[in-house]
């Protein structure tokens, strides 16, 4: 009764294709949304590189050589050393401010309506002007964190212990952090962009002369603050507060951070002079956090966050993983068993095809250029060159053992007429390979 042949497996390698394209195509759609990074990063974050971002603004600081990083935890724990930067940050406002303004029904007491008015050029080289609208834009909008008021605290502990911080918000009624500082601001009420200009010599303001950007507010200080950067008429735009040992430089004119108002006028200088000077006391950090980056995402929240492509690409990895697991391609080879029973079946036959056809002399020649080819190697010779060439190369190699060996085979086979004649040709050709073996 004949063995039934054995099942083999499909071939794996079209799966395995398939899933390397996938995997490409996920990778390429990736790479093409990380590139395009105005669309889900907040306005004025460092991470974003359309004109409405400050990616510009950090990479122009870095490349200065000044000490700058970007922050992504919140403002309760801060480094001994850090010099902040927070770029159109928030504050959340407290309950008693939520319940006047409920109260007034949303206007100011002196009769303006509440409203947050966003300032950006156009591309034509205007400047838009979407009052009422908030600064917040792109998916992170729906996760950015308010500035709370444990937040506010530590960071005036911090600059009451000597450090800096570059303060620019977005609003100017009702800033907490402010009016902590002393510090009164009134609205702009024009989006046309302002040519502003030290008000007194300053390191903040070194090499800078004219400064033009959107104004979102102006400031009232009290007499120990500083003016750094005001208008014509002495509107001050950018001050320089005390607040304990340290200081806080009020900028009410949060888009001179923006990718395409760095490149005007000295909007670069003032940059590089504020930042170098805060880099005096120690590094320079970007606050991304209320920026809406946190570093303690986890793969699920990234992929609730900006869609299931995270989840497609964990699938297509486990995929990928699990055909590395298969640790071979294409069809599978058969068991050693069958491969044994195979080679055995065809000697057999190759057998059997000498004894009939009586081809005993042939075999034995090819018994002998078998042996050769194993020889010949040691020999240092190739099996074409003959038997008697390749004994002597043995014996001068000092191995007269396998040189003798050689010749017996070699005698065998040319007298070999006879079943019984090839039969003692195999096996002197198999004791040959012993002791070339050195068994």
């Amino acid at each position: 009764m004949s063995k039934p042949a054995p099942s083999v497996a499909r071939d794996h390698f079209p799966l395995l294709v398939i899933a390397g394209v996938a995997l490409l195509g996920y990778v390429t759609a990736a790479v093409i949304r990380a590139a395009d990074r105005g669309n889900f990063a907040d306005a004025l974050s460092t991470y974003r590189s359309d004109p409405r971002g400050a990616r510009g603004l950090y990479l122009f600081a870095q490349e200065s050589g000044l000490p700058v990083h970007r922050s992504q935890r919140d403002l309760q724990v801060l480094e001994p050393k850090a010099q902040m930067v927070l770029l159109a940050v928030d504050g959340s406002p407290d309950l008693e401010e939520l319940l006047e303004d409920e109260r007034d029904g949303g206007f100011h007491r002196d009769g303006g309506l509440k409203t947050v008015a966003t300032f950006w050029p156009s591309a034509d080289g205007g400047v838009e002007a979407d009052a009422g609208t908030d600064l917040r834009e792109g998916l992170s909008s729906l996760f950015v964190v308010p500035l709370h008021q444990d937040e506010r605290k530590a960071l005036l502990e911090h600059v009451a212990q000597g450090a800096t911080v570059l303060y620019a918000p977005s609003r100017m009624k009702g800033d907490e952090i402010l009016q902590e500082l002393g510090v009164s601001a009134w609205p702009s009420r024009s989006a046309d962009p302002v040519d502003l200009s030290p008000a007194v010599p300053s390191p903040y303001t070194a090499e800078v002369g004219t400064v033009e950007v959107p104004v979102r507010g102006f400031l009232e200080l009290e007499p120990n603050a500083v003016p750094l950067l005001d208008d014509e008429e002495g509107a001050v735009v950018m001050a320089l507060v005390p607040h304990g040992k340290g200081w806080v430089v009020v900028l009410t004119a949060p888009d001179l951070a923006s990718n395409q108002w760095l490149a005007r006028e000295d909007n670069a200088q003032l940059w590089l002079s504020t930042l170098g000077v805060m880099a005096r006391s120690g590094p320079v950090v970007f606050d991304e956090y209320h920026h809406g980056f946190t570093g303690d995402r986890s793969v699920a929240e990234l992929a609730s966050r900006y869609g299931l492509h995270f989840a497609i690409g964990q699938l297509l990895l486990g995929l990928c993983l699990w055909g590395a697991a298969l640790r071979r391609f294409g069809r599978p080879r058969q068991p050693p068993e069958d491969e044994r029973l195979a080679g055995a079946d065809a000697l057999s036959a190759i057998s059997r095809i000498y004894r009939e056809g009586k081809h005993r002399s042939h075999a034995a020649k090819q018994i002998l250029l078998g042996l050769l080819q194993d020889l010949a190697p040691v020999a240092g010779r190739r099996p074409h060159d003959g038997p008697q060439a390749v004994g002597a190369s043995l014996e001068a190699r000092g191995r007269k053992d396998l040189a003798a060996a050689l010749h017996e085979v070699h005698v065998l086979s040319e007298l070999a007429t006879t079943e019984r004649d090839l039969e003692r040709t195999a096996r002197a050709a198999a004791l040959a390979r012993r002791r070339l073996a050195g068994t």
